[in-house]
């Protein structure tokens, strides 16, 4: 997604992957992990090591 978009979900006073994750998926130890992000990379590489984690354990 494009940087607009991006910050328009996640910023100072939302962030919508958080409650996404949260909520959606009950993935709560990831979502906190997304709040820690300060960017779209941070953000990206968090989702990519989890991907990478569970795909280890297949």
């Amino acid at each position: 997604m494009d940087d607009e978009t991006f910050y328009h979900h996640a910023n100072e006073e939302r962030n919508d992957f958080y409650n996404w994750i949260k909520e959606a998926f009950n993935e709560n130890e990831l979502a906190t992990r997304l709040l820690s992000a300060n960017n779209k990379r941070d953000v990206q590489v968090i989702i990519l090591r989890e991907i990478v984690k569970r795909k280890a354990k297949v």
